[in-house]
């Protein structure tokens, strides 16, 4: 049974349009930006009625992650610690989930991302990008 707060916040139709609305602008901010920097993300387009809460970018080095999470931004692997225990364990029998979970890097894009945030992202990325790709 949902909470009262919980019903109230969920039933209010104005925020979260306003919700939606700001995940879309920072999705295409963000978008706009990797694409300066060609940096491949996994999907180029959203559908109408999507508001992501990240926006997954490869990371071919596999250090980007932890690189981000030491400037304090909240970038995570995908599936990271959800990739299955057998998959993991048997790494040789799955060379492809293995780089792509190592590959993958999730970059927060939430409502409560502004504009600030998203440059903070930008010139680390470029910081790290400096180091990594020579």
């Amino acid at each position: 049974m949902l909470s009262h707060s919980l019903y109230n916040q969920l039933s209010n139709t104005k925020e979260l349009n306003n919700i939606f609305s700001r995940r879309i602008n920072n999705f295409l901010s963000l978008k706009s930006i990797f694409q300066k920097m060609n940096i491949s993300f996994v999907f180029h387009q959203i559908s109408s009625k999507s508001a992501p809460q990240t926006m997954p970018i490869i990371d071919n080095s596999g250090h980007l992650t932890s690189f981000l999470n030491d400037k304090g931004i909240g970038a995570y692997n995908w599936p990271g610690d959800d990739l299955d225990h057998y998959v993991t364990q048997n790494g040789s029998l799955f060379p492809n989930t293995v780089r792509l979970n190592r590959t993958i890097v999730c970059i927060p894009l939430h409502q409560g991302i502004q504009q600030k945030h998203l440059k903070i992202i930008e010139r680390n990325i470029t910081k790290f990008r400096g180091v990594h790709d020579k």
